[in-house]
């Protein structure tokens, strides 16, 4: 089985990355597995509405650029 831990709200004690996601209008929930982040928006909010900052936000901690080969996956 893979561990997770769930974040809901920022502290000085999250890793940075969860931290600058849960400042994204829209996330309700992070949760951080080895292997996986997954977030969790609010129900009022669209993915359309929040994407992009996510995927700032991971262009930022893997200081790639364009990041032509982050693989983003959209379950909704």
């Amino acid at each position: 089985k893979s561990r997770s831990e769930s974040y809901y709200r920022e502290n000085s004690k999250n890793p940075s990355i969860i931290n600058d996601l849960l400042r994204i209008e829209g996330i309700r929930e992070v949760k951080l597995a080895k292997y996986e982040i997954t977030i969790e928006k609010a129900t009022i909010f669209e993915w359309d509405e929040i994407h992009e900052k996510i995927i700032d936000v991971f262009k930022k901690y893997l200081n790639c650029g364009k990041c032509e080969n982050l693989k983003v996956s959209w379950e909704k």
